[in-house]
């Protein structure tokens, strides 16, 4: 059986009037709750994570995988009968699942959707802004007891509630075959996100840092406008692909009319062939780091910047073995 994997960037932001905090800022105290085996939400649907383990992949490759399934009930209220359509009231139950892997390093989500009605990226986007909300408000309420309304104030201040987004990575060699077939560039629009308690930006966006920490802002948007230097914009948009940090649209037009490219038209996917459904955890998880390695190491997906080093990967193993 042949699937498709899809990369991307997914990062996790506390930001608040007086705290700025990335995902591994709050390990131990709430996001190690949610990435555990059997943590769910909802009832039907349920959305769920299965099969979770934290681990090494490789030797320097700390990540987290497991299965994100979506637990609910199919209904069928009519159906095609010799050309007619028959009413019918059947129920079946379903859980489809998709295989995820973080590289806890890079902040990079590798994604692989193993049935007919798996759950999306954006699914699971939302289920973890949910849950991480959700704990982080079971975290403040239990350290708030028999606090004053001034402390209670700090806690929560030094608590900032979680934003999740998640940033489609071009595919270098189909991105610049798109880029190729433009004649004019009418508009270019960015949407730039905050990235971890560190922000790194290019030199083009070099206020941006600035801008967002005065305003403790997630994101900002940019929009340019009558773009003359179209070989430029490839450069532009490289830059962007490798720090991973911003979504994007091109407007233009080419030989064949008006074209819109975007990181999310042009995202890098690969096809893993003999897959096996159920297949154990770690077995798949290797199967599909060996894939992205590959197309990585062949230039397929851009290099992509660390956003966390040993010394913050750490607090994730202290008390989890190397497997």
């Amino acid at each position: 059986m042949r699937k498709q994997i899809t990369v991307g960037n997914l990062n996790v932001i506390f930001i608040g009037p007086k705290s700025k905090l990335d995902l591994l800022d709050r390990w131990n105290e709430y996001i190690k709750t949610v990435f555990s085996d059997g943590y769910s939400y909802g009832s039907r649907p349920q959305r769920l994570l299965k099969d979770v383990n934290i681990l090494f992949i490789s030797k320097n490759e700390p990540v987290i995988i497991g299965r994100f399934v979506k637990n609910t009930i199919l209904k069928v209220e009519q159906v095609l009968k010799n050309e007619k359509l028959v009413p019918r009231d059947d129920s079946y139950e379903s859980a489809p699942s998709s295989v995820f892997m973080f590289l806890l390093k890079t902040h990079t989500l590798i994604y692989l959707p193993e049935n007919p009605g798996s759950p999306s990226i954006r699914s699971f986007r939302n289920f973890l802004e949910v849950t991480i909300n959700r704990e982080r408000k079971i975290y403040i309420n239990s350290i708030s007891k028999d606090k004053s309304a001034a402390e209670k104030i700090k806690i929560i201040d030094e608590n900032p509630p979680a934003e999740v987004s998640y940033i489609p990575i071009p595919m270098i060699s189909t991105l610049d075959e798109q880029l190729n077939r433009l004649n004019r560039i009418t508009k270019i629009k960015v949407r730039h996100f905050y990235q971890n308690a560190n922000i790194d930006v290019k030199s083009w966006i070099k206020g941006d840092d600035a801008i967002l920490n005065a305003l403790k802002a997630p994101k900002i948007d940019h929009t340019v406008t009558k773009v003359e230097n179209i070989d430029g914009v490839k450069d532009f948009i490289a830059d962007l692909a490798e720090a991973s940090n911003a979504s994007f649209k091109i407007d233009g037009m080419s030989d064949d009319g008006a074209l819109s490219i975007s990181n999310d038209g042009v995202q890098y996917s690969s096809y893993i062939s003999d897959y096996q459904i159920n297949e154990k955890i770690l077995l798949v998880a290797e199967n599909i780091y060996e894939k992205y390695c590959s197309d990585r190491d062949r230039g397929e997906i851009p290099p992509i910047k660390l956003k966390n080093d040993d010394e913050k990967i750490a607090v994730v193993f202290k008390k989890n073995e190397k497997r």
